[in-house]
């Protein structure tokens, strides 16, 4: 019979507590105290009154945390949703707008973040609050339910076809194709989301965002071909600088093509191979320069 990831975290811990279980960056831990940790956090949960199916978020670094809120939040019979603390209030908020989170779970200085994104998310029941750290701060417009300890010191999954939201008038809106999504400076990243925030800015006439494949470790470069509104005013260095209200820095794309218009194929849509040869073209010059 299959076992579920919690479980089977739970029979490491009966069988080898001690064992190394978890090393991140500066950070080790054996398999018993996540075990006691995620239980505890699981009871904690359930106390406030999350039941089974409902979704949590947690916004923490990437640390053991963590990996710790996310079994706490499965051995509760929860969904766990994971947010970046790296990400821009907005971007918090669509996320927590579109799970409509039973609770949220936070670490450290991540609290005016959430308390921007909660304000923004506009959510028809606020959720509860549970912070990561022994004491809860006193942070203006957010209500703490419950404190866990901090036991540190000892993808969304797409396949094929396309990505679309719900909107509060009942449409579908399209976000995206999921062939879009790449690899880039360790994180999974949406082409088309780039592109909804550099289209939502009012400075362009259209856009493309392509990925190129890169030989270093950071994965595939983030280029942007763009073609500007007259008198926009619109360069790389404006839209990138502008785009950092609406995406983190991991998403930002690294190399840009100013275009009168962007090429078509024969079907009057975007060319995006040819741009992804043009941009391949230019970051392999560049690389023999």
């Amino acid at each position: 019979m299959a076992e579920l990831l919690q479980q089977l975290v739970t029979r490491q811990a009966g069988l080898r507590p001690d064992a190394t279980a978890l090393v991140m960056n500066d950070e080790q831990t054996n398999y018993a105290a996540p075990e006691e940790a995620s239980n505890q956090l699981a009871r904690q949960l359930h106390a406030v009154g999350c039941v089974r199916g409902d979704r949590v978020c947690f916004l923490t670094p990437k640390r053991v945390a963590a990996i710790i809120s996310e079994l706490g939040i499965l051995k509760a019979d929860c969904i766990y949703v994971p947010l970046d603390p790296s990400n821009p209030a907005p971007r918090l908020a669509k996320i927590i707008a579109a799970c409509e989170p039973r609770c949220v779970l936070v670490a450290g200085s991540a609290a005016e973040s959430l308390r921007d994104a909660l304000a923004e998310a506009n959510l028809s029941a606020a959720p509860l609050i549970g912070w990561w750290d022994a004491v809860a701060p006193s942070s203006p417009g957010l209500k703490i339910e419950f404190s866990h300890s901090d036991t540190t010191s000892y993808e969304r999954i797409y396949k094929t076809g396309d990505l679309a939201k719900i909107g509060e008038d009942g449409l579908v809106y399209f976000l995206g194709r999921a062939d879009s999504q790449i690899k880039s400076r360790g994180y999974r990243i949406e082409l088309g989301e780039i592109e909804m925030a550099l289209n939502a800015l009012g400075l362009l006439r259209e856009c493309a965002v392509v990925a190129v494949n890169g030989d270093g470790f950071e994965g595939a470069a983030i280029c942007c071909a763009y073609a500007p509104l007259p008198d926009s005013g619109a360069n790389p260095t404006t839209l990138r600088q502008a785009l950092r209200g609406a995406l983190p820095s991991y998403m930002l794309p690294s190399h840009w093509i100013c275009f009168e218009r962007l090429p078509q194929n024969g079907n009057g849509k975007i060319d995006r191979r040819a741009l992804r040869e043009q941009f391949q073209q230019s970051l392999s010059q560049a690389a023999r320069a």
